[in-house]
């Protein structure tokens, strides 16, 4: 499962989700979490910080989004 489908499921919005990290003490922008979810990568920090607060296995984004980004 991808980025998206995991927000779209939870039903997070990319700037619910830069609220959650915010109040995490983690600041980036909702255009991070796009560039990610169209296959380019970002900081393994910033990967974490997004599996911890959505409550899911760091694999699971980290594995799904580049095996996406790999298949274009």
């Amino acid at each position: 499962m991808s980025l998206k489908e995991i927000r779209n499921q939870k039903g997070i919005s990319q700037k619910k989700l830069v609220d959650m990290l915010y109040e995490d003490k983690y600041i980036i922008s909702a255009t991070v979490i796009s560039n990610f979810e169209h296959g380019k990568s970002i900081e393994i920090d910033t990967i974490n910080r997004i599996a911890k607060v959505l409550n899911v296995p760091v694999e699971e984004l980290y594995t799904n989004e580049i095996g996406a980004s790999n298949s274009k």
